[in-house]
């Protein structure tokens, strides 16, 4: 049978992307350890740890089990970055500022995927192995998971779907964003509004807004 996810449901799409979020949640954890032990002893360098924690993760990922459930890890981006795809789905996974998912800068490329023109004009087809035979999406096709971390070193994730073009301390322009925990049956759920986690992020990796485009066919 086929299946409808209209992206613009955050229910219906945190239980869709179930797998690549724990997969997500994991390679951070490592990558966060890894950063920490790397930098143990250094002065401190709020760029250069959050790159330290991407590179591990994304390496992470690269080499992941994805399970032949139609997710997979995309193209290898500049400066590390992460991007999963599912059929035409697709997750970046960015670091946050000021407690929210990054404006996408000046790249057109980066511009076309918060604005969700880069796919194929909706509805499209998926073709995911998730015993069911097809699944139509709708209503967009890109979504952002941005990272922190805050007390105790506590990995901090949230879901999103871009609808625009904001600028650095302005608004983000976005249908839903929420907190992502897991239960102890390791399934992704969202953090209750009063329970939402409140993070001071003073700083943030330029290099993540400043990579260079990518390819005329993404933009």
């Amino acid at each position: 049978m086929e299946f409808t996810l209209d992206l613009d449901d955050a229910d219906q799409v945190l239980a869709f992307t179930a797998r690549p979020l724990r997969l997500v949640r994991d390679a951070f954890d490592d990558g966060v350890s890894f950063a920490d032990s790397h930098l143990a002893g250094q002065p401190s360098d709020d760029h250069y740890w959050s790159h330290s924690v991407r590179y591990r993760a994304r390496n992470l990922l690269v080499d992941a089990d994805w399970d032949n459930n139609g997710w997979r890890f995309g193209r290898r981006l500049a400066n590390s970055g992460i991007e999963i795809m599912g059929g035409a789905l697709a997750l970046r996974v960015l670091k946050a500022i000021g407690g929210g998912p990054p404006h996408p800068g000046l790249s057109h490329a980066r511009q076309a995927y918060w604005r969700q023109r880069v796919a194929p004009p909706q509805p499209t087809q998926l073709s995911l192995a998730l015993a069911i035979d097809g699944v139509i999406l709708i209503n967009g096709s890109n979504l952002i998971v941005d990272w922190d971390v805050v007390a105790k070193r506590q990995l901090v994730l949230a879901l999103s779907k871009p609808i625009g073009v904001w600028r650095y301390q302005t608004k983000p322009k976005l249908a839903w964003r929420r907190h992502v925990v897991f239960a102890s049956d390791d399934e992704p759920r969202f953090l209750p509004a009063d329970e939402d986690i409140g993070v001071d992020f003073p700083d943030y990796d330029a290099s993540e807004l400043d990579e260079p485009d990518e390819p005329d066919e993404l933009r």
